[in-house]
């Protein structure tokens, strides 16, 4: 369990309603700065770990991994799409960090993170030393989170929003 020491609401309340956002949707939008100092955005799809470290595996040479060379900065959003607007069980989280490419210690667990979720990541790699040998045109990416902007209507009320540190 992640402690925030939130003063209103429980580190047990807190994680419950991160691990179900997280847990119900495959899509995040991450946003990079630009060396020229612009945002830009992409969608990528996720695993995560119990340490809120999120996974996603991209080309190195898209844009927002070009990005990420020169400026590791990245902003997440995570949410369904299909919430009905105007209705009192809206939930969606905003993360704030770092993003790189994997290290090679983190390469094992991330694998295993995104073939679970994803078992047809199996059919593109096979070990996660395909990452390191360049065997897929891919890499894997680590997001770590250390703020999150928290909404979640049915569990903390309309309109409220949680500003989290990870300690």
């Amino acid at each position: 369990m992640i402690k925030f020491g939130n003063k209103e609401h429980s580190d047990k309340k807190l994680n419950e309603s991160i691990k179900e956002i997280i847990e119900q949707n495959k899509l995040l939008s991450l946003a990079t700065v630009t060396p020229s100092g612009k945002a830009h955005i992409n969608t990528l799809y996720y695993a995560y770990d119990d340490k809120l470290r999120l996974y996603v595996i991209t080309d190195p040479k898209s844009d927002h991994s070009l990005n990420l060379l020169k400026n590791k900065s990245a902003a997440v959003s995570i949410f369904k799409s299909n919430q009905k607007f105007w209705k009192d069980d809206l939930q969606g989280l905003q993360m704030f960090g770092k993003c790189y490419k994997t290290k090679l210690l983190q390469m094992p667990k991330g694998t295993t993170k995104f073939l679970k979720r994803f078992p047809l990541f199996k059919d593109l790699v096979k070990k996660p030393k395909d990452f390191a040998k360049k065997a897929v045109g891919v890499k894997l990416y680590t997001i770590e989170v250390k703020r999150i902007k928290l909404f979640d209507e049915k569990r903390f009320g309309e309109e409220v929003f949680i500003n989290l540190k990870i300690k």
